[in-house]
């Protein structure tokens, strides 16, 4: 093997990140690996630029002042995506990794064995070794596949919502969980028509008008929440609408406490979570 290491760590979210400081703490040697954002969603995606959103908007709508591109700018500052870049700043979350003595590496990776990871880089694969591998590698929008005129758009996942600099002219949002609500929120209090929708139970569709659209929207057409039972069921027929789908699903099979950064939830885990294991390691070696 090209490396061997106490702890591999596939993804750099939040728990791949306490996962491997606290391994450091042991005394163990580390090595994270993350194909994108060393950080996770949280900072870049979902938590930091909603809240930052929410609060410009509640702003705007109170007591007005605070336009959209000002929004934008402050959303783009909070995720550290200030203009002209148009992708996130991760170097703190990978500076404060690799001054705990983890080995950061930016690659995909795959589990090739026991105790075997291959990660491919420009100069060809590697192989690290390792005593204990943890897999914290997330989840990603689901987009269905069988809602009637989604597949002649776009759709906009949590990313697109959460990070866009410029406003739709409509928006219909599949899912009522908190990223489509405080979604919903945000686009309502800067003027965009918007309609939020949700299974209720069963077969039942229940659209939740967060703003009443004009009776002919943007790019004509109308929309209808009369369709096939889904998830996230809808039948898209509003050609100028941009879709929001809010649910999201595994990437990959992974626990849910890995998935978990809240110290409070950490401490709750049961001993075969990956990360308590760590914690009930005296030392390494």
């Amino acid at each position: 093997m090209d490396e061997t290491y106490d702890l591999v760590i596939i993804g750099a979210g939040e728990a791949g990140q306490a996962a491997a400081h606290r391994a450091r703490k042991l005394g163990g040697s580390v090595a994270i690996v993350d194909r994108e954002l060393f950080g996770g969603s949280c900072p870049f995606w979902p938590c930091i630029p909603s809240k930052a959103l929410l609060h410009a908007a509640a702003i705007q709508h109170l007591c007005g002042g605070y336009p959209w591109r000002r929004a934008s700018d402050f959303r783009d500052w909070m995720i550290v995506r200030e203009r002209p870049r148009d992708w996130p700043d991760d170097s703190g979350q990978v500076g404060d990794l690799e001054a705990a003595g983890a080995v950061v590496i930016r690659v995909e990776a795959r589990i090739d064995g026991p105790g075997r990871v291959i990660v491919r880089t420009a100069s060809g694969a590697r192989v690290l070794g390792a005593r204990a591998i943890v897999v914290a590698v997330g989840s990603n929008s689901t987009i269905p596949d069988d809602i009637e005129g989604l597949d002649r758009i776009r759709p906009w996942t949590n990313r697109e919502a959460t990070t866009a600099r410029e406003l739709p002219g409509s928006l219909v949002v599949l899912g009522a969980g908190p990223t489509g609500v405080e979604m919903s929120q945000v686009y309502v209090r800067y003027g965009v028509p918007t309609s939020s929708c949700r299974r209720t139970s069963g077969s039942t569709l229940t659209t939740i008008p967060a703003a009443q659209p004009p009776s002919t929207p943007p790019s004509a057409g109308r929309a209808s929440t009369s369709g096939q039972a889904f998830a996230r069921p809808m039948s898209v027929r509003w050609p100028g609408a941009m879709v929001l789908t809010s649910s999201s699903s595994p990437t990959r099979r992974a626990s849910r406490a890995t998935r978990s950064s809240s110290r409070s939830r950490r401490e709750r885990r049961s001993t075969s979570s990956p990360i308590r294991s760590i914690r009930s390691r005296p030392r390494f070696g």
